[in-house]
């Protein structure tokens, strides 16, 4: 009877541990890698920003994994993690704009993940008409559609006031302290998932090296380049140290090539300076 149990449940067994592979390697795919142990890292330091953003990228992944499944993506794509990004990024930006313990902002951050996996199938299928890749653009089509529409709804914007409809002059001392910039430079990684803490940029700059050393080090360039643009443009010091003017570098330098990476980290690194968020 014992050996019976065994033999029926491995199958069972075979495909939960590939769901989870798949899970960890789409929380990796934020930053462009499939390594389900760097998906792992990534999960650590969500966790160490508050259990809740561990949970909601978690959640939000496995939603888009088994949408994706549903729906009969191509194999190859879930097998990567491909189809897990943006639903995270999604998940944990609504917990991130909407607030992570309220019951809305969790319903709404599982259908976003589900809805983002069918949007992202729409992209891929435009862009590849000039065989393009997807990369984040269905999370910020996603993302800028409930930021906008948000506000409107009062059981699920919890704030008194909406978001700022335009961008602000800079405002603000724009000298550096060495505190800024070493805050700064592992910020600007943590905010690759919009989280802010020092601490946890470091964790997922650990997931990087653990992937990698390659990413690790273009990620540690793009954050350097990152904080001396921002130092030239006069970026004010507090946006600075809590990496808002060099997330979009560091992410963007573990993607490309480095004959590329010169010119992407110029070009926005100066779309930071200006106010642009990418």
């Amino acid at each position: 009877m014992d050996e019976w149990g065994t033999a029926g449940n491995g199958p069972f067994r075979a495909r939960y541990m590939r769901f989870v592979i798949e899970v960890l390697r789409g929380q990796a795919q934020v930053d462009f890698v499939p390594n389900a142990l760097t998906g792992v890292v990534f999960s650590a330091g969500l966790c160490a920003a508050g259990w809740e953003f561990g949970l909601y990228g978690l959640a939000g992944t496995a939603a888009g994994t088994a949408t994706a499944r549903l729906l009969g993506v191509d194999r190859d794509r879930i097998t990567a993690g491909l189809e897990g990004f943006n639903a995270c990024l999604v998940a944990v930006g609504c917990a991130v704009l909407l607030g992570a313990r309220h019951l809305s902002t969790a319903l709404l951050a599982l259908a976003a993940a589900a809805l983002v996996t069918v949007l992202t199938a729409a992209v891929a299928r435009l862009l590849a008409t000039w065989q393009l890749p997807t990369f984040t653009l269905p999370f910020c089509m996603t993302a800028s559609a409930l930021t906008i529409a948000a506000p409107g709804f009062p059981r699920i914007w919890h704030e008194d006031a909406g978001p700022a409809a335009l961008p602000r002059a800079a405002d603000g001392p724009g000298s550096l302290t060495f505190s800024d910039l070493w805050h700064g430079f592992f910020a600007n990684i943590g905010q690759i998932f919009f989280m802010p803490q020092w601490y946890v940029g470091l964790i997922f700059l650990l997931g990087l090296f653990l992937a990698g050393r390659r990413a690790g080090v273009l990620a540690c360039v793009g954050s350097v380049v990152g904080l001396l643009t921002a130092w030239a443009l006069g970026t004010p010091a507090e946006q600075v140290a809590e990496g808002v003017a060099g997330q979009g570098v560091s992410l963007g330098s573990v993607r490309i090539s480095p004959r590329r990476l010169v010119r992407c980290i110029a070009r926005r690194s100066i779309s930071r300076g200006l106010g642009v968020r990418g």
